[in-house]
């Protein structure tokens, strides 16, 4: 059975609800200190995902932590910093 929170993030996000890491524990996609191995293992959830670029549409505009659609912290900073520097060409 679906609880309220659930509900409420598919509405918001209707395609977590073909996301492959639904049915994998959390924890793998937010790890604590000595995180490596962990994040190998959320990387081949997100690899057979087929709503990956949904999730790193949303994980680069709303999500600082954790692992998102096959991309760390760092990786997405990185993104969000390159995307920054191509508005401000399209800009000129």
């Amino acid at each position: 059975m679906a609880t309220t929170s659930t509900r409420i993030t598919i509405r918001i996000r209707p395609w977590v609800a073909a996301a492959a890491c639904r049915s994998v524990p959390v924890d793998i996609f937010f790890p604590g200190e000595g995180y490596k191995g962990q994040y190998n293992e959320a990387a081949l959830v997100c690899a057979r995902c087929r709503v990956q670029p949904e999730c790193l549409e949303w994980a680069l505009t709303h999500e600082y932590h954790g692992f998102w659609a096959g991309t760390s912290e760092r990786q997405r900073v990185q993104l969000r910093r390159a995307k920054a520097m191509d508005a401000d060409v399209e800009a000129m």
